[in-house]
């Protein structure tokens, strides 16, 4: 970080990981979405230095990064921790602990193809809208 041209070191980068996505959070916190070099695993990283990867049985939270297919991040009213996961074609919400809210991956009757979605955002009531291409679906 850069105040009054000095630079500030918020956090150091593992060796073997490398960010992609960096969203600041509405109490100042950065979230970086990072994969690993080897592409096998991703994770999003705190400023205060926590990392939300696993699941409680120890499972991957988020898929890793492939070519095209990003990951989006964003934090609603109620501090959870909102993925727009292209790769896993779903929207993965945590809490500020990293503990599994839910997984959204669309709806089941639908017949236009899989739920893919591209970029996240959420409003004043913590709805999510996440982009996917042509529309907009709103997750309450």
């Amino acid at each position: 970080m850069v105040k009054k041209r000095e630079i500030q070191e918020l956090n150091r980068l593992q060796e073997g990981w490398k960010p992609y996505y960096v969203y600041c959070t509405s109490s100042g916190d950065l979230l970086v979405i990072m994969d690993s070099d080897d592409e096998i695993q991703s994770k999003i990283m705190f400023t205060e230095k926590q990392t939300i990867q696993f699941d409680s049985e120890g499972k991957p939270l988020f898929s890793y990064m492939a070519r095209f297919k990003l990951k989006y991040v964003s934090e609603n009213r109620n501090l959870d921790i909102c993925v727009a996961d292209g790769v896993a074609r779903a929207v993965v919400v945590v809490n500020r602990a990293g503990k599994l809210r839910f997984t959204y991956t669309g709806y089941p009757s639908t017949s236009t193809g899989s739920f893919d979605p591209y970029g996240i955002t959420t409003d004043s009531q913590s709805q999510i809208l996440a982009g996917i291409a042509p529309i907009t679906v709103s997750i309450s």
